[in-house]
Order: structure tokens, then C-alpha cells, then sequence
């Protein structure tokens, strides 16, 4: 069991490397970007030079805060809003594969195991139908294309898999503390496009369709959906309500945890 957990790291480090060599030469092909970038840039340089209050106007107002801020950030490491798009794009996008795996891995491992034959056969076939995901993210060339075009997409795409994986592994193991750091994805997600609060009308959807299709369980940990459903809201809560009251306060942005 060691010794196949050991290549299998192996192959998923293998993978990832190769979906950052992907990504960069996807860079070389890039000779300009959207219309969409180039107001991105100038948003990040007016949060950078002048503040929150002067990035957003009559055409930006509706951009979610956290892509222009993290470029805007970049200054203080000499770097410019596209250096610091490209960087986070490709370092994202290339541990994007991780995210694939462990979705894969944890959809094949709920099958419930009737006796040591099968669970010796199902592991190994779990964890090669997870590496072929994960090559597969790691080649695709649209999500190549994605992490190095400096959109919005560089940053919601990795929130949004990463969160659905925590999510998963969180049904399957019931453990609260992922469903915490799924909240945490949640945020940023929804801090990066509109979209993002899907994940959280996804969460309390899955809740209803627990409760109607198997009552009996759901009232068997129903502390357990209560606290999970307690945590999602307060930390996906305190880390949006801050940006809209504080960050944006005076500004005519008009971004919204709940709007879309």
C-alpha cells in the first residue's frame, strides 16, 4: 500500500509540473490581451496609486473587488498588474490538477466495500481514474488558455474546483473544518465573480435534498448539518461583509455578496 501511494504522489507531482509547463508555453503564444485586461491593469494601478475610492466609476463599478486589488498588490513587489496576473494564473492554474484528483478520488472512494477482494481492487482503480483527471486538467488547452489571459477566470476557476473538492471530501469524511476552508474558496469565488454565491446556494440545496430523500439520517446529524451550515455562513459572511462595509464603503461600487 506504501509503495503505490508513493507512485502515485509521484505521478500527481508529475502531473502538476507538467500542467505548469503547459501553462508556460501557453505564455509564449500570448501577443495581446482583451479589452476586458487592459481595464483591469488601469484598475489595479488607480487602487495602487490612489485608493479604493478612485478605481471604481460608471464603467467598473460592477467588478467584483479582489482580482483588481491582488494585481494592485503586486506593486509592492515591483511588480506590474500583468506580471502579477500571469504569475498567480499559472501558479493557480497548475495546481488546478490537485483539485481534479482529489474530486475523483473521492467520488470513487464512497462506494461502500463489501470485503478485502474489492477494496484491494477499488483503491488502485480509484486512484488511476483520479491521475487520468488530473493529466486531463493539466492538458486542456482552454484552462491553459485560461491561467495565462489574466482575466477574472485566473482566479475564480481554481476557487471555485478547489471548493467543490473540499465540499466533497467534506460529505464524505462529515468534517466541519472543510467546510469551513470551502467557505473560505466560497468568498474569494463570489469576491472574484458574481457567481461565486452559486456555491453557497449549492451548499443549502444540498442540505434540502438530504433532508427530503433520506429524513431519517438527516435528523440522525442534524448537529452536524446545523453546525456545518452555522460555520459556512459566518465565515463566508465575515470575510465578504468586511469588503462591501469597509473596502468599498465610499466607493460607487455596487458588488454585492448576494447579487449576480
Amino acid at each position: 500500500m506504501r509503495k503505490l501511494f508513493s507512485r502515485t504522489a509521484v505521478y500527481l507531482i508529475l502531473i502538476v509540473l507538467l500542467s505548469g509547463a503547459v501553462r508556460m508555453a501557453r505564455l509564449l503564444e500570448v501577443e495581446r490581451y482583451g479589452t476586458d485586461v487592459y481595464l483591469y491593469f488601469q484598475m489595479a494601478e488607480n487602487w495602487a496609486y490612489h485608493g479604493a475610492e478612485y478605481v471604481y466609476s460608471y464603467d467598473t463599478k460592477i467588478i467584483p473587488p479582489l482580482l483588481p486589488w491582488v494585481m494592485a498588490m503586486g506593486y509592492n513587489f515591483g511588480l506590474t498588474p500583468e506580471h502579477t496576473g500571469l504569475i498567480i494564473g499559472i501558479v493557480l492554474g497548475s495546481l488546478m490538477p490537485l483539485a481534479a484528483f482529489w474530486i475523483v478520488f473521492n467520488l470513487f472512494s464512497t462506494a461502500k466495500r463489501q470485503n478485502e477482494d474489492v477494496q484491494a481492487e477499488a483503491i488502485p482503480r480509484n486512484r488511476a481514474y483520479a491521475l487520468l483527471a488530473a493529466f486531463l486538467v493539466a492538458v486542456h488547452p482552454f484552462l491553459a488558455r485560461i491561467s495565462v489571459s489574466c482575466l477574472r477566470e485566473i482566479l475564480y476557476l481554481p476557487f471555485m474546483v478547489f471548493a467543490v473538492a473540499f465540499a466533497i471530501s467534506a460529505i464524505h469524511n462529515k468534517s466541519l473544518w472543510k467546510w469551513c476552508v470551502f467557505a473560505v474558496l466560497a468568498a474569494l469565488a463570489n469576491m472574484t465573480r458574481r457567481e461565486g454565491i452559486l456555491l453557497i446556494v449549492i451548499f443549502f440545496a444540498w442540505q434540502a435534498v438530504e433532508f427530503v430523500i433520506d429524513w431519517k439520517s438527516f435528523r440522525k446529524d442534524i448537529a452536524y448539518y446545523v453546525l456545518a451550515s452555522v460555520l459556512v455562513s459566518v465565515v463566508f459572511l465575515g470575510l465578504t461583509l468586511p469588503v462591501l462595509y469597509i473596502m468599498l464603503r465610499d466607493t460607487p461600487s455596487v458588488w454585492a455578496p448576494f447579487g449576480i
